[in-house]
C-alpha cells in the first residue's frame, strides 16, 4: 500500500525516461477482487523529481502471486 510523501521510479512522459516521482494524492479502489482472489488496486496523482511535471499513476498489485502492474 503506497502513501502520500512516499517515492517511485516511473516513466515521466515529459523527461521521457524512468525517474523518481513522488505521490502527491492515493485512492484505492475498494471494489477489486473478492475474497476468493487478493488484489488491491490505487490511482495516484505523482510528481517528476526532475522536471515538476504532474501526472496520473494506476498501480494494481496482485497480492496472491506478489506481481506489480503499473
Amino acid at each position: 500500500m503506497r502513501k502520500i510523501g512516499e517515492y517511485v521510479k516511473c516513466f515521466c512522459n515529459k523527461c521521457q525516461e524512468q525517474t523518481n516521482h513522488k505521490i502527491l494524492c492515493v485512492k484505492y479502489d475498494p471494489k477489486v477482487g473478492d475474497e476468493e482472489y487478493l488484489c488491491e488496486e490505487s490511482y495516484q496523482i505523482v510528481k517528476c523529481c526532475g522536471c515538476d511535471n504532474y501526472e496520473f499513476r494506476k498501480e494494481f498489485v496482485d497480492l496472491e502471486n506478489d506481481q506489480y502492474n503499473y
